[in-house]
């Protein structure tokens, strides 16, 4: 990031809620080197959540939870091609119940809303520590994504279509890439998908919006990669008619998901 003194814009997302420093409230706008304190006072007065139930996330300002009693760096800026930080705020700005004093809470005591509250509390805490998310090649952030922090760094079979190396592999050499090499392509072979010895040749590849790594083969198959899994495999048109040579992925009218083109 660069230094720089102007008031940074952000975007503020809270629940269902989202403010703008432009749109909503200028205070919402940070000023590198500025205290933390006042700017969580100020989200307080906006959103009603008091300072201690607090916990404020911004994976391109800084890391895990924003600290308080300390200032903004003053090199915070925006990342290239972005038009604001978006902070997640998690809290709750109702008065929170006293515990039982009387006897200890069991898991058949928690409900399905508090469940559901701590799973995306620890959702957003695990996606703002994560070093990238590539759709087709990791797992989601969390355990998923951990599950084979035990192995060694050489590849292995995930399944049978996938073969690669662990995912903390594969999330150090994303760290590594941002932090020691400028952001530029080391060349590294992390995965291989589809039957190695299948006789039929991958034609063409594309990638949805959402990440979804879409592959079309000379047998006529049209594959669908997610999170190192084979997520679809289906077989385009007539099986004898040939294979699919070339692939694209076009936006849907009226909508914002998008479907591939044969």
């Amino acid at each position: 990031m660069s230094s720089s003194n102007a008031a940074i814009p952000t975007t503020l997302k809270w629940s269902k809620h989202v403010y703008t420093s432009a749109d909503d409230d200028e205070r919402l706008a940070i000023h590198p080197g500025s205290s933390t304190n006042r700017y969580k006072s100020t989200i307080q007065q906006i959103t009603g959540v008091p300072v201690d139930r607090q916990k404020l996330l911004c994976k391109h300002g800084w890391k895990g939870m924003l600290k308080s009693d300390t200032s903004f760096g003053t090199d915070l800026s925006l990342p290239p091609k972005q038009s604001s930080l978006t902070i997640t705020l998690i809290g709750s700005a109702d008065k929170l119940s006293e515990p039982p004093t009387d006897r200890p809470k069991f898991i058949e005591d928690v409900t399905p809303e508090e469940v559901e509250a701590e799973r995306t509390e620890q959702q957003a805490i695990d996606d703002d520590n994560a070093e990238g998310m590539i759709v087709a090649l990791q797992r989601p952030p969390g355990e998923v994504r951990s599950a084979d922090s035990n192995r060694t760094a050489e590849p292995y079979q995930y399944n049978r279509m996938v073969h690669a190396v662990p995912q903390y592999r594969i999330e150090k050499m994303l760290h590594d890439r941002r932090t020691l090499h400028d952001g530029k392509l080391q060349g590294n072979v992390v995965m291989t998908m589809g039957l190695e010895l299948r006789r039929a040749y991958v034609n063409d590849l594309a990638t949805l919006p959402d990440g979804t790594l879409i592959s079309v083969l000379d047998d006529g198959h049209v594959q669908m990669w997610q999170h190192a899994e084979l997520v679809e495999d289906v077989v385009h048109g007539n099986a004898d008619a040939g294979g699919v040579e070339h692939v694209v992925a076009l936006p849907q009218v009226g909508g914002s998901s998008s479907a591939p083109a044969f």
